[in-house]
């Protein structure tokens, strides 16, 4: 029963547990300049061949981006574009890493500006100070979740613009039904869940006390977790997770909790509903293994000393 209600819910997971994305038009530009060059950038790549933005006009073939605006913190994005398969190991999405080296183009801009809006081309030099000075900014944000974006790159248009795509009024009355069903169905959920943290002769426990499944709690992290704590579990967005220190304890019944519930407050979103209880404990072996490596640039500790089990 469990298994089964896991994976009903992978999308509801991120709306329950998400910020709520900005809700604009998809029928107009893109407000800021940084984000209408990525519109420019979405159309130039051919992204809609692949890609729909409505998920009530999704052809059957095609991916929808509906509501992808503030789903991901900005390195998922990052890490994405460059990697698709890094993230989402089954992903068919190639790879875009010319636009991490490729820089953002003044005379690009003042195209934009004449297919879409001439009357703004008397203001190209100021908006062309603009679109750099956004450009930054947003390298700066991606900078303090441990992405490292080079300057002036496309790449940061791309996600400017990605990082806004709202939901559309069918997904959020699909989003809303879907919400009424978990909620009936979330009490039984959660009781299951207490079990597979507390019982030490559960699934999750024992797989968790179980060294040969850190390999495979490796992969998953690389998968879902490195985009918030570093390739290597040193931390970025998040806390860093090879030493010994924890904001919401250490030992293995903690650390699962963590995982499964979520701290949405702090931005940990909750993965009840996208991985089984044999995967959470297989992130948590993995976890156990990386205890004292001391990867490079790992993040200052954060929270108390605590023991583990």
């Amino acid at each position: 029963m469990l298994k089964t209600l896991l994976y009903c819910w992978p999308l509801l997971a991120v709306l329950l547990l998400s910020n709520s994305p900005t809700q604009i038009s998809l029928e107009t530009a893109a407000p800021d300049l940084l984000a209408r060059y990525g519109q420019y950038i979405f159309a130039r790549e051919d992204c809609k061949h692949c890609h729909t933005l409505y998920v009530d006009k999704a052809d059957a073939d095609l991916v929808s981006l509906d509501g992808l605006g503030g789903k991901y913190p900005l390195s998922w994005f990052y890490y994405y574009l460059d990697d698709p398969r890094s993230l989402s190991p089954y992903s068919n999405m190639p790879s875009f890493p010319h636009l991490h080296v490729d820089t953002l183009r003044r005379q690009t801009l003042e195209q934009i500006f004449r297919e879409n809006n001439p009357d703004e081309l008397a203001r190209l030099n100021a908006s062309w100070s603009e679109l750099l000075r956004q450009a930054d900014t947003l390298k700066a944000q991606l900078e303090s979740e441990g992405a490292f974006a080079k300057n002036g790159t496309e790449v940061l248009a791309l996600i400017a613009y990605l990082r806004q795509i709202p939901s559309s009024p069918a997904k959020i009355v699909q989003d809303s039904i879907d919400y009424q069903q978990f909620l009936l169905q979330k009490k039984e959920w959660q009781i299951q869940w207490e079990y597979e943290f507390k019982d030490p002769n559960s699934v999750l426990r024992k797989t968790a006390q179980n060294k040969k499944q850190a390999k495979q709690g490796g992969q998953l992290f690389r998968s879902n977790c490195r985009a918030c704590h570093g390739e290597n579990g040193g931390g970025g967005v998040g806390p860093n997770l090879t030493d010994a220190y924890w904001l919401h304890g250490g030992k293995t019944e903690n650390i699962a909790q963590t995982i499964a519930m979520g701290v949405p407050e702090k931005g940990m979103i909750s993965w009840q509903a996208m991985l089984t209880p044999t995967e959470v404990g297989q992130l948590v072996a993995y976890i156990h293994s990386i205890q004292g490596t001391k990867p490079k640039d790992a993040k200052e500790p954060q929270g108390r000393l605590v023991n583990d089990e």
